[in-house]
């Protein structure tokens, strides 16, 4: 296996992995949505929700960034296709001009980088607004914890 195979087989794990991920949050967003759902189903709508309707939009916003990067990933899969025609010479406006060609390529690749900075801060931001989710739907359940304990009960002794 030559060096550039290598790479090539490398850079396609790495796709997997980084999709897997983004699909791993995706689902991890939906399963704490349905658990806080679970969770309050019968409880009464009241101001002690705030964190827990906070929660709940930070983890539909984590969802929605990623399908965002999926959708960028797509289209840098579109790009790079679009270049490797283009270097064949299989594009219709390009044809086989290599200075044409090689503007065209460029081009394609200063939007390739450009989506690929875009795909990975939504990717870090699906991350971050996860974990934001969890610490308020945990402070949402401390605040419940708290709210259920007598006010006869002495909880320093």
């Amino acid at each position: 296996m030559s060096g550039t195979d290598r790479f090539m087989e490398l850079q396609k794990t790495l796709t997997e992995i980084n999709q897997k991920y983004t699909y791993f949050l995706m689902a991890a967003v939906g399963a704490a949505v349905g658990f806080s759902i679970t969770q309050t189903s019968k409880a009464p709508l009241s101001w002690w929700f705030l964190p827990l309707a906070f929660a709940l939009f930070l983890w539909g916003t984590s969802f929605v960034f990623g399908c965002v990067t999926l959708q960028l990933v797509v289209r840098m899969f579109n790009l790079s296709i679009a270049g490797l025609d283009m270097s064949a010479g299989r594009n219709p406006i390009c044809k086989h001009d290599p200075a044409a060609i090689e503007i065209g390529v460029a081009t394609l690749k200063k939007e390739f980088d450009k989506e690929n900075a875009r795909a990975t801060l939504f990717q870090r931001w699906q991350f971050y607004l996860f974990i934001l989710g969890v610490a308020f739907f945990i402070m949402w359940h401390i605040i419940e914890m708290w709210r259920r304990i007598p006010e006869n009960m002495c909880l320093w002794v």
